[in-house]
């Protein structure tokens, strides 16, 4: 984590609308975020020795896939035990709990439920050991679009 105290996440979606609107949620909730276009370009970041305290990965996108990405950086040692959040537009159960063997901390369903996805990332850090950020969400926020 940062000498600030803030956790550094890193978004990875081809998405850009969602990497936005992933970046808005967590600066807001206090983290330090990060983005990368897709897999490899996350990978390149991790293997030039950028260190993280959660990656949020989308599951499908171009050259390397969250999937693919999530089996690489369980084979990184500097990784191996980074917690990782999946994102998908599937709502297949089996490929949930697929990304979960393979080491996922949680998977989030898109299109994002706001308060669901901090809920997420900060019960995944705290499972890490990170702070115990405190849950104060409205549950009248309406699912965003993406």
């Amino acid at each position: 984590m940062p000498a600030d105290g803030q956790p550094h996440v890193l978004v990875v979606d081809d998405d850009s609308v969602i990497r936005k609107l992933a970046r808005a949620l967590l600066e807001t909730s206090g983290f330090m975020v990060s983005e990368a276009v897709d897999g490899a370009a996350a990978l390149e970041h991790l293997e030039a020795g950028h260190r993280y305290d959660l990656m949020v990965l989308d599951v499908n996108m171009p050259r390397l896939g969250g999937d693919e990405l999530l089996r690489l950086a369980r084979d990184m040692p500097a990784t191996t035990r980074l917690p990782v959040v999946m994102l998908t537009g599937s709502d297949s159960r089996e490929t949930e709990t697929e990304l979960m063997r393979m080491g996922a901390a949680d998977c989030i369903r898109k299109p994002i439920d706001p308060p669901r996805f901090v809920a997420c990332i900060k019960a995944a850090l705290r499972r890490a050991g990170g702070p115990p950020w405190p849950c104060s969400l409205s549950r009248s926020d309406p699912p965003i679009e993406g």
